[in-house]
């Protein structure tokens, strides 16, 4: 069969011509059976130029084929002696909660055969049922955007298929199905997570250890601890070309007080792993860790060692705003108030300020206070404008975004009560409130004269579905 440019099988056998070519010519047949009456096309690659493991690698990276197979076949009875598959190039998918910011890597893959996952089968019958998980797994994808529950039956298919056989592109599908059958069956969704981790791989480890509160129904210190099991379980594959995912995960995770050396010690491997050494959240993070060192210490009055803490999250946090100017942002689909084009989020730069206040590098903290001044301005001006215009949702982000630093002044008090009129107006009175309350808490008289000049405002604004802190004005005046 001639190469194609793209398809879901790309797969060579060493070995005796006619033998490696009905081995793949029978793959070929199951994947078409499986397509068969979905309307869907799967499309097949047989590249007979690959000689080894090597060349299928590349050929994986040159085309858009989403699996490929590499094996041997014996010579003296045309048994398939060796087998092993790999996936398409991976993404890290960052959604950070604290900037707001959306961030996709592409993975490189290392080079055989650490990309590539062994098979632990010796028989035809046991490959093709591999196949024809991948076949039902590539269907599923298909109708992912518009049948869900189709989409779930293809997955429960291509789980069905894949019984008994460990591999890592397969782990992904198990990993897939599991989160779409908590949507619509949540017991069986957590019989099957007990069943399948068994024998689970690293992705499914990783997918199931973030998905545990809602498998479990509850956000306990054991449901935490459960997954921290279940990341040390994966972390300990270090032929896992995602390694080192396992371990920010678990770093992640680490919050207890005496839990804190340990996820320093774990960043501080991710962060020597190629594959997070240019990632800004991580350094973030170790920011992070770093303050919250400073802050105890300077609680208990150890001057000289909160000093040396505060110069190391001020290092951290300078580098991840040198990191996240390189960095790709994206849309992600949950967030339906994201921004095009907008500013990022100036919190990085207030952050930055009081790491370098408190270090004593006086210069390098007014420029991050300008930095983080003039972004929150920025911000706020686009919430005012989308404010005059009536589209509540990019006034709402806009404000959320302005007002994510801490600090006492003005323009941030204004952010946030704007930001709650604008909630308030998209219906959701309970973040509202909150918003209104964080207003209030950081200086009560500015925040009630705000609110004051948007009342007098109200018919030019538009503010047609109440104010911020209605409930908690009239209880006020009741009392």
């Amino acid at each position: 069969m001639p190469p194609a440019s793209e398809g879901i099988l790309l797969a060579r056998f060493v070995g005796p011509t006619e033998a490696s070519s009905a081995l793949s010519s029978s793959l070929v047949r199951v994947v078409a059976e499986e397509g068969a009456g979905t309307g869907f096309e799967l499309l097949t690659c047989h590249d007979r130029a690959l000689a080894s493991s090597h060349d299928a690698l590349r050929a994986l990276r040159r085309t858009r084929t989403r699996i490929a197979i590499w094996g041997a076949v014996s010579a003296a009875d045309a048994r398939l002696t060796a087998c092993a598959l790999a996936g398409p190039p991976a993404t890290l998918d960052h959604l950070d909660g604290h900037t707001h910011d959306w961030t996709r890597r592409r993975v490189k893959l290392p080079s055989p055969p650490a990309s590539w996952t062994q098979l632990a089968i010796d028989d035809a019958s046991d490959l093709a049922r591999v196949m024809r998980a991948v076949a039902c797994g590539e269907v599923a994808r298909a109708l992912d955007e518009v049948d869900d529950a189709g989409a779930t039956r293809w997955l429960g298919r291509a789980v069905e298929h894949a019984s008994g056989i460990v591999a890592e592109p397969l782990d992904e599908l198990r990993a897939e199905w599991l989160v779409r059958l908590f949507d619509w069956d949540p017991a069986r969704a957590r019989i099957e997570t007990d069943r399948l981790l068994e024998t689970g791989g690293p992705s499914l480890l990783r997918a199931t250890a973030a998905n545990l509160p809602a498998l479990r129904g509850s956000d306990s210190e054991d449901v935490r601890q459960e997954a921290l099991a279940l990341l040390r379980r994966a972390a300990k594959r270090r032929d896992d070309p995602l390694c080192a995912t396992s371990l920010y995960n678990r770093a992640a995770l680490l919050s207890a007080p005496e839990e804190l050396d340990e996820a320093r010690r774990t960043l501080s491997e991710v962060r020597a792993d190629r594959l997070y050494r240019d990632a800004w959240y991580v350094e973030r993070f170790s920011a992070a860790l770093e303050w919250g060192k400073f802050v105890s210490l300077r609680r208990d009055g150890q001057t000289q060692a909160a000093g040396a803490a505060a110069k190391a999250a001020a290092r951290h946090y300078s580098r991840a705003l040198r990191l996240r100017r390189r960095s790709e942002r994206l849309e992600h689909p949950s967030i339906a108030m994201a921004l095009r084009g907008a500013p990022r989020s100036p919190v990085l730069h207030a952050n930055a300020y009081d790491a370098h206040h408190f270090a004593g590098h006086r210069w390098r903290a007014w420029w991050h206070h300008r930095r983080a001044q003039s972004g929150v301005r920025r911000l706020y001006t686009l919430g005012v404008r989308a404010m005059g215009r009536g589209d509540w949702r990019l006034a709402a982000r806009a404000f959320e975004l302005a007002s994510t630093s801490d600090w006492a002044d003005e323009i941030g008090i204004r952010a946030r009560v704007f930001g709650a009129a604008a909630l308030r107006q998209l219906g959701d009175a309970e973040t509202a409130e909150r918003v209104w309350q964080e207003a209030l808490a950081m200086d009560d008289h500015t925040a009630r004269r705000l609110r004051s000049e948007l009342r007098e405002r109200r018919d030019a604004t538009g503010l047609s579905a109440g104010m911020p802190g209605d409930r908690t004005i009239e209880s006020d005046s009741r009392n």
